[in-house]
């Protein structure tokens, strides 16, 4: 269970439409990530202020592209048709500071690999969205796992679709 939002350490970025960033994406596939994924942080530093001793007060900025954050996947997995579902949880809570302080904290732990205090987050689905579920199957799956995924359907999402893998048969994964 997610903490109370006064008490918790981090924050969900709202971004059903921010910078044209949606909640729901169709992943695009690319052969060259690298290549891909360029630009979508940027961090900018100026100098805000010379002191009498010389040294400088740095202004520094930081942006993330929220489009492309999380939306890219090498071209080899494009059999995949994938759609996601992305929240940008950041560390920090600006709740318990001011707007500046808040910026300021969570590109501070953004930089420094703070990470936020759990290892995934569950999000309330409305039931609507298990009336058209599709599933496709690992490529090595095995009967006892199939027969999992077709019990959780029958009794969560009843109309899923569940298939195999392309890839059945044609690659070993680990």
């Amino acid at each position: 269970m997610v903490p109370d939002d006064h008490k918790k350490d981090f924050f969900v970025l709202p971004v059903f439409d921010c910078n044209k960033a949606p909640f729901y994406r169709k992943v695009d596939y690319k052969d060259d990530l690298v290549e891909a994924t360029k630009g979508i942080v940027k961090e900018e530093s100026k100098v805000r202020e010379v002191r009498p001793d010389g040294s400088k007060v740095l202004e520094v900025t930081m942006s993330l592209d929220l489009n492309r954050l999380g939306a890219i996947k090498h071209s080899r997995w494009e059999f995949q048709d994938e759609s996601r579902f992305s929240l940008f949880i950041v560390p920090g809570n600006p709740f318990t500071r001011s707007i500046e302080t808040a910026t300021s904290a969570m590109i501070y732990c953004l930089k420094n690999g703070k990470s936020v205090p759990f290892e995934y987050y569950d999000l309330p689905l409305a039931p609507k969205f298990f009336e058209s579920l599709e599933v496709t199957l690992s490529p090595n799956a095995s009967e006892s796992q199939r027969i999992i995924v077709e019990s959780l359907c029958s009794s969560l999402a009843p109309g899923a679709v569940i298939r195999e893998s392309s890839l059945k048969g044609k690659v070993v994964m680990k």
